[in-house]
């Protein structure tokens, strides 16, 4: 530590409370070695030699305040600086972050020296400064430093004084302190070491060397802030004795290395206090014997000791190696080192050990080990090869023998976990067997170096190579015989410095990516291209001949013309080489450049935008990993020494020519987009006549025909870019005039080719919709299990009606219509399919079991089940197996005590049975809320029907037919608002003066399966003739006369999906021409539904007259009863238009629905404007059918029980 700090007097005592400064480190995140103090609030800590200190609190705040004077009680402070209590801060004068904190028991740290301070009753402690064990403490201004050291292991110690001796406490502390312990330092330190072993001589002519001198003078001696770290010298005092004391002395050393001394062996088992030390070297100690006898002491990452004249006899223990860190080398040139497992369980560091014995690593885990072992005359106990059985737990092993024989019992380790394994052994004769190395799983690198006599019939000696092998070297083995490469299963191999006479053409192997053949000096011959895809290194041979041309089209680049110097080749290098051929793809979530002669190098592939790329095969392919982005690339390849681009896309798509150009009557030019730099895979053929291509870029084709186009208009060209292809027509062969060539929208989206005759996409498989805009999601099984077919708009198999799953294996199931009971409760009747399989059937209604009825079991069309008592609409779900079918809307306890809608406005009577009311006098309506309309005027033709009455006009069609999933989601629609012919049918009345037209249309569509299915929408149009009562689905209803009653039926309907349900939408619109009565140009849209009620009403009232609709909450659904809902809302696109939705359920063989619509007079009508206009009430009624489909977003439906009023500001239409 920088801090400057002394013994301590006190001053004036104020607080009990001691505001404590700990040393911490620079980034204040933990407490560091230093000199620690506190003292009460208001004293000075006094030191005639360095200075004082004061501190205080500041007054009703969370702060302290501290100032250092150079002299004197506290006086003309020097710095001052404020801290915040129980924080960390910096404090510039002593160049240290202290965290500050108030407490009467400060924390300090164990195995420190400490010196209290008390008043003159030495009962209360005024002030303290503590030093850790070991820390040192540096006076700049005196030049002098002091180490703290605990006397006799004791830690702490108490001085007390009283008030008269007070003032000079410190003076008599400071020189008790060093008649105990001797001020060290590390000037000291390397002063007395160098002395030691004799190399002053080395650092000054003066014979005691400043620590500038020590620290500065070469790389013997290394420092950093005056303390020494790193030691490395030979000692030239034969007689010198390395101990303990030395390393201890110095308390920042990181690194020592000493050689030829006489080494004390105790030093091994004394702790060291430096806790800073990680390497440990010495070389030839001149010692009598060395035995490691018990545990190392010494802590640090790196150990190592090499014997050259001195003999260890002594076996020494695993375990006493098990202290260090990083690594441990015991080396001795006679290798006479036996190594004893003691233990069951032992992890080591890597260690490089000679040895007499091979050890026995049973249980012993271990990174990497190196054996040096010599011959058995050098004492090699040739028997302790059997313990190679026990190294199932060596990562990395590196053996080296001079014993003759191979150690073969190494194949016999079981369960290894070998990643690495290098030989280098001497045998006297050639191998009588070969090596198999099936066995070892997890070796990736296998070498033989330097190596005696390591062959088998004069080849390498591998019969089974590693089955994962990576790196394979057989260097300086001296091998004549050029190996099969096809065996050796490495992408890496290296057989340099061996004695090859020649190579093996051609290279076969498709593993080997890179071969290193240098220094073979005998080879004469060269090789040829099927060494283009490796990376074949020749250097310093005898080679000659020619090189070929992807080699030669990179030697531009030093480190691949290094490859092959050395022989007799001409290394001039080829500079803008045609032969280089970029394409591009993503595969497998990588991005590849492949292609021809590309280079050996990635470094040397740059690429616009920048992607880093990775060889894998040599010249051929590089990939950039995890790269899936659809990008066009600029690419350039700097060994090529050609500063030329290549545009490439990692997507390719279909070749795309802007104009088409005759250049002559032979010779034609293509610019576009997506063409090739491969002529190989570009064919073109123009009015059936090939054409050559001659230059090809991804911008440009120029192609040459083999004879003249004899059409000179609607010339049908073909352009085929490998699996890619464009077809199109010419519109002229006029020379020198370029055919524009009109794409596709949007080119397609890159996701599909174009038609250039019909401008149609043809998508890929991955992709929807007219311009493939849309992303195809695959299903679970694409096969559907061969049941049904895969709809990629949703990735889920569309199974038909009676099948789901994602394989279609499970039988499906749909309620079509309900039969209800009362709100007491009671027995309820589910219609629809149900296939014949029940497994585990549940129905639930209104989150209640329904029970299942034991006396009538469910079939394949009914279930019957009995449900508690309850009111209004419930959802309800039925689950069996494993499938659910659900609905919101379906179900409605029956409640037969019917309100009347408005409670018959006190203009009529309510039959509370039918919720019917029964109007007086001249009130009519269902809610008898307006008059009598006796003045209208209907006519119906081609599906529309018209009342005409004065300045109004009312309209109500058919607007649209949805099939929705279970979300609301629209899977198919169909549109009626065009102008169709239809099948009409005159239907002679049974009912008075009625007249009833039909009006059929047939709808052609799939079904799930993609089988053409017809579905048929008759309309019924009915102009009441007499006013009656009438009945629809059980309910009973009056109809006026005048009205306009419409029925529906839907038959014969292919649901995409057994969950969907359909929507039928209707439309009204409103308007009135301007009279100059001054009439009200607004519209009120009235909206009568309740539960307790079979009948849903609208009112649109538009001046004086009303248009009013009704809506039986019960359809036939396939010759059943049962109810539904009905929703309105506005136009969002125009003011004067309002949809009604009627939600009905999954029918399959008729949904049939009966709204009926009157126009009746408002009771506040006045007839002022008098006589000059007929009253014309016109009501259309128009029913068309759109064949196609179209997407659309379905507004929220909103129920609601009570009445709506919404207020909608309608378009006028003049009545001309």
């Amino acid at each position: 530590m920088k801090f400057i700090l002394v013994l301590l007097l006190v001053f004036v005592c104020v607080r009990s409370q001691l505001i404590n400064y700990t040393p911490y480190s620079d980034d204040c995140s933990s407490i560091v070695s230093g000199v620690g103090f506190g003292l009460l609030s208001m004293t000075c800590l006094q030191n005639t030699t360095t200075g004082s200190i004061f501190s205080f609190n500041l007054y009703e705040s969370t702060y302290v305040n501290i100032s250092s004077s150079h002299w004197g009680y506290c006086d003309d402070p020097v710095a001052t600086q404020i801290f915040k209590l129980d924080s960390c801060g910096y404090y510039p004068y002593s160049k240290t972050n202290y965290y500050v904190y108030e407490s009467d028991q400060p924390q300090i740290p164990s195995n420190s020296y400490i010196i209290e301070q008390y008043d003159s009753t030495c009962e209360n402690r005024q002030n303290y400064w503590y030093a850790p064990n070991g820390t040192v403490v540096v006076d700049f201004k005196q030049n002098l430093s002091t180490t703290y050291l605990c006397v006799s292991t004791q830690p702490f110690t108490n001085v007390c004084t009283d008030a008269m001796d007070r003032m000079y406490l410190n003076i008599i502390v400071f020189l008790f302190l060093t008649t105990i312990i001797k001020a060290q330092n590390d000037l000291s330190c390397i002063d007395r070491f160098v002395k030691g072993i004799g190399q002053v001589s080395l650092f000054s002519t003066n014979p005691s060397p400043t620590i500038n001198e020590y620290c500065f003078k070469g790389n013997l001696i290394k420092c950093n802030n005056g303390f020494v770290t790193d030691i490395n010298i030979d000692s030239a005092n034969s007689s010198f004795i390395l101990d303990s004391n030395y390393l201890n002395c110095f308390s920042k050393l990181v690194n020592f290395q000493l050689s030829n001394f006489i080494l004390d062996d105790k030093i091994f088992y004394s702790p060291i206090t430096s806790q800073s030390l990680d390497t440990f070297i010495v070389i030839n100690p001149n010692i009598s014997s060395f035995s490691l006898s018990q545990q190392i002491k010494l802590n640090m990452s790196n150990f190592k000791i090499i014997f050259i004249d001195t003999t260890i006899v002594s076996p020494i223990n695993l375990s006493y190696l098990q202290i260090v860190k990083n690594s441990i080398t015991i080396d001795q040139e006679n290798s006479k080192i036996k190594f004893i497992n003691d233990k069951s369980q032992i992890k080591l560091p890597p260690l490089y050990i000679s040895v007499s014995d091979i050890p026995d690593l049973t249980n012993v885990e271990i990174d990497t080990l190196q054996l040096t072992v010599g011959t058995s005359s050098k004492g090699f106990n040739a028997s302790s090869v059997e313990n190679f059985k026990t190294f199932e737990n060596v990562k990395n092993l590196v053996y080296e023998s001079g014993y003759n024989a191979y150690p073969y019992e190494i194949q016999s380790i079981s369960n290894n976990k070998m990643e690495s394994l290098e030989m280098k052994l001497s045998i006297n004769n050639a191998l009588d067997r070969l090596f198999d190395f099936s066995n070892f799983s997890s070796l990736i690198k296998l070498r033989f170096s330097n190596s005696l006599n390591l062959f088998y019939n004069s080849n390498i000696p591998i019969g089974v190579y590693p089955p994962n092998l990576n790196e394979f070297s057989f260097d300086g083995n001296s091998l004549a015989n050029f190996p099969n490469l096809d065996l050796i299963k490495s992408p890496f191999v290296d057989l340099n410095k061996n004695s090859f006479q020649s190579l093996t053409n051609p290279f076969k192997s498709s593993v080997i990516k890179k071969l290193d053949l240098s220094n073979n000096l005998n080879i004469a011959n060269t090789i040829d291209d099927s060494y283009c895809q490796t990376i074949v290194i020749l250097n310093n041979n005898s080679m000659s001949g020619v090189l070929p041309e992807c080699i030669k089209c990179h030697l531009s680049d030093t480190t691949i013309a290094g490859w092959y110097s050395g022989n007799k080749y001409d290394l001039t290098p080829s500079i803008g080489c045609s032969s280089i051929i970029p394409k591009m793809k993503i595969s497998n979530g990588n991005t590849y450049l492949y292609g021809s002669n590309l280079g050996f190098l990635s470094s040397a592939i740059i690429s616009i935008p920048s992607i880093n790329f990775i060889i894998d095969t040599p010249s051929i392919s590089f990939y950039s990993p995890h790269y899936t982005t659809s990008t066009l690339f600029n690419i350039s390849i700097t060994s090529s020494g050609s500063n030329r681009q290549f545009t490439v896309s990692n997507d390719p798509y279909y070749p795309t020519p802007k104009t088409i150009t005759f250049k002559t009557t032979l010779q034609v030019e293509f610019n576009g987009v997506y063409f090739t730099y491969d002529k190989s895979i570009t064919n073109i053929t123009i009015d059936s006549i090939q054409c050559n291509p001659v230059e090809v870029d991804f911008y440009r084709i120029l192609c040459n025909l083999s004879s003249i186009v004899q059409h000179s208009s609607n010339i049908p060209v073909t352009l085929v870019i490998g699996n890619l292809s464009s077809s199109l027509i010419l519109k002229s062969s006029n020379v020198g005039i370029p055919n524009p060539i009109e794409n596709c929208k949007d080119s397609c989206n890159r996701a599909g080719s174009c038609n250039f005759e019909t401008l149609k996409c043809q998508c890929d498989q991955n992709h929807l919709g007219d311009n493939c805009e849309i992303k195809a999601i695959p299903c679970v099984d694409p096969t559907c299990g061969g049941i049904g077919v895969c709809d990629k708009t949703i990735g889920q198999c569309d199974c038909g009606l009676i099948n789901t799953g994602n394989s279609c294996e499970l039988p499906a199931h749909w309620v079509s219509s309900i039969e209800p009971p009362g709100e007491s409760g009671g027995v309820v009747l589910l219609s629809g399919y149900f296939s014949n399989q029940h497994v585990n059937l549940s129905v639930i209604i209104g989150g209640k079991p329904c029970n299942i009825s034991l006396s009538s079991p469910p079939t394949i069309s009914n279930i019957t089940c009995s449900i508690g008592p309850g009111t209004g609409i419930k959802n309800i779900t039925v689950i069996q197996n494993t499938v659910s079918w659900s609905s919101n809307s379906m179900f409605q306890y029956y409640n037969g005590n019917f309100r009347c809608p408005n409670d018959c406005s006190n203009h009529g009577t309510c039959n509370s049975n039918t919720g019917i009311c029964t109007c007086t006098g001249e009130w009519a309506s269902f809610d008898c809320s307006s008059k009598s309309n006796q003045q209208s005027n209907t006519t119906i033709d081609n599906g529309s029907a018209t009342i005409n009455n004065q300045d109004t006009t009312y309209s109500i069609s058919i607007y649209k037919l949805i099939e929705v999933d279970y979300n609301g989601k629209v899977i198919k629609e169909f549109n009626f608002t065009n102008n169709l012919t239809w099948d009409k049918t005159v239907v002679n009345s049974t009912t008075g003066n009625s007249k009833i037209i039909k009006y059929n249309k047939h709808i052609q569509t799939n079904d799930s399966s993609s089988v053409n299915v017809s579905t048929n929408i008759t309309t019924t149009f009915e102009e009441v003739g007499q006013s009656g009562e009438r009945s629809f689905a059980g309910v009973n209803f009056q109809l006026e006369k005048g009205s306009v009653k419409l029925s529906i039926s839907i038959t014969n309907y292919p649901f995409k999906n057994y969950l969907n349900t359909l929507q039928l939408v209707l439309k009204s619109n409103t308007a009135s021409n301007k009279n100059g009565c001054g009439d009200d140009n607004d519209t009120n849209l009235e909206k009568n539904q309740s539960e307790n009620s079979q009948l849903d009403y609208i009112s649109i009232k538009k001046g004086d007259k009303v248009l009013k609709g009704r809506f039986i909450n019960r359809i036939i659904s396939d010759n059943k009863s049962t109810f539904i809902t009905s929703s309105i809302n506005q136009s969002e696109t125009s003011s004067d238009e309002i949809f009604v939705t009627l939600n009905l359920p999954h029918c399959i063989k008729e949904c049939l629905l009966d709204p009926d619509f009157s126009v009746l007079v408002d009771p506040n009508f006045s007839s002022s404007c008098g006589t000059s206009r007929k009253w014309v009430i016109p009501v259309a009624v128009v029913v068309s059918v759109v064949g196609a489909f179209a997407l659309v977003i379905l507004v929220v439906v909103l129920y609601k029980k009570n009445r709506i009023y919404i207020q909608i500001r309608l378009k006028t239409i003049r009545d001309k």
